[in-house]
């Protein structure tokens, strides 16, 4: 999953702390503010959910991809994107928006 710099400042990672662990190879960064584990596979499903736990925020996943993830893929033309809807008139961050995700 992501980790996000403010929960991370929560837990008591300092910002020194999270630099060395970049520096050393055991994080990476995905954006500004965000990182992850190196060598992780990134999943837009899980980046969503680290999001909304982490952030405190209620995004969910919508349409086409509601439906994949529900076992209704054989109606989901292949190659859709993944649509991310916020709910109460938020927006999804920028890096949800990035191909980086499997």
């Amino acid at each position: 999953g992501l980790y996000f710099s403010g929960w991370l400042s929560r837990q008591g990672y300092s910002p020194q702390l999270i630099d060395r662990y970049r520096s050393s190879g055991w994080l990476s960064a995905l954006s500004r503010g965000v990182v992850y584990r190196t060598g992780s596979s990134l999943s837009a499903f899980g980046a969503l959910a680290s999001y909304n736990q982490q952030v405190e925020k209620d995004l969910r996943i919508a349409a086409h991809s509601a439906l994949e993830l529900w076992g209704f893929n054989h109606y989901v033309p292949m190659g859709k994107p993944i649509l991310v809807v916020g709910m109460d008139k938020k927006t999804a961050p920028q890096l949800m928006q990035s191909a980086l995700f499997d």
